[in-house]
Parts: C-alpha cells; sequence; structure tokens
C-alpha cells in the first residue's frame, strides 16, 4: 500500500475513533444527493459503459486484461 493511501486510512481511522463525524468538516453523503439522483446517475454511467448492472460492470472489468483480479 502506498504511503498517501495509508495516511488516508489513517486518518479516516483517527475521525472514527474521535467524536461523532457529524461534528468534522467531511458531510454525509446523503447531504448532498438525493436517491434519485444517485440513481440517474448509476443509469447515465451504465448507459456509457454499455452495461445494465453492476454485476455485469464487475463481469467486465474482471474480463478485462487492463484490470488485474487483485483489485476486486
Amino acid at each position: 500500500m502506498t504511503s498517501s493511501l495509508q495516511l488516508l486510512f489513517a486518518a479516516i481511522q483517527k475521525m472514527q475513533n474521535e467524536q461523532d463525524m457529524r461534528s468534522h468538516v467531511i458531510p454525509k453523503a446523503g447531504e448532498y444527493f438525493t436517491e434519485n439522483y444517485v440513481k440517474q446517475a448509476l443509469k447515465r454511467m451504465f448507459r456509457k459503459l454499455e452495461v445494465s448492472s453492476r454485476v455485469e460492470l464487475v463481469m467486465q472489468l474482471r474480463a478485462s486484461p487492463d484490470i488485474k483480479s487483485e483489485s476486486y
């Protein structure tokens, strides 16, 4: 794992160990995105990637020679 990823994980762990996440600068995702927005964004991404589900997307990624299987 790269040092920048280690720092990120350490920061996340520290925030989880501290007081409630709501007191930190990082807001909850639900405060910015509605359920409908997320659904529509996923539909647009799936259309661009020519897949119809998350399962199909993962299957395509696994079949891709550019993607290492260890990243799943």
